[in-house]
């Protein structure tokens, strides 16, 4: 059981990518505003995959993961004996296993952010294969949970046609353009504190 993901690995012990949240995380963050609706789970889904697609990698970690890239990959950059791959991950919390051509090395080192950097490698040639199984992913979803529950409020206020609600002495008004284009709109205002989630660079 696996999963081929878009973002050049494969996800081990899993047929599918899961959401960030859950409709019982949303209805408690929520406040049950909306509990019994019907379009919660599929709205959940959506506004999972807007920010996954978004930061480029799964943000429902820890997940275990597996690349195969060519040597040539543009992810691999050779340094004199040595390769650095950056893996398509951040939050790297551990390592199972590296390969060359199916030959298991433990000459490495790897950082958080995904840099791993294999020592003295051995390549035959320009076909060889490099095989990295990790697991990357966020630990504490604390933020994310609640940019994931805004967006499907937002998405769900938008087919009640609601235009302003108030609660105590706090009244919010939603207007066309910022219900048309909710999820973005969201991940656009959040892009500072999404940063250190996002892949940037070579993938």
């Amino acid at each position: 059981m696996s999963l081929l993901t878009s973002w050049g690995y494969t996800l081990v012990d899993v047929d599918a990518l899961p959401v960030i949240i859950t409709e019982s995380d949303f209805n408690t963050i929520t406040g049950g505003r909306f509990t019994g609706d019907s379009r919660i789970t599929s709205a959940i889904s959506a506004a999972s995959l807007a920010l996954q697609n978004y930061c480029g990698w799964h943000l429902s970690g820890p997940l275990k993961c597996k690349i195969q890239w060519n040597i040539k990959n543009r992810g691999i950059i050779r340094t004199g004996p040595d390769l650095i791959v950056q893996l398509p991950a951040r939050l790297v919390s551990s390592i199972e296993s590296v390969k060359i051509d199916d030959e298991a090395t433990t000459d490495y080192m790897i950082s958080p952010s995904g840099n791993l950097t294999i020592y003295d490698a051995v390549i035959s040639d320009r076909r060889s294969i490099v095989e990295v199984v990790y697991t990357a992913g966020v630990v504490s979803k604390v933020g994310i949970q609640e940019l994931v529950a805004q967006m499907v409020s937002l998405e769900l206020s938008k087919s009640y046609g609601i235009t302003s609600e108030a609660a105590g002495g706090v009244s919010v008004t939603y207007n066309s353009s910022w219900t048309n284009g909710s999820f973005d709109r969201v991940i656009e205002n959040n892009a500072g504190m999404l940063i250190g989630y996002r892949l940037e660079g070579v993938f």
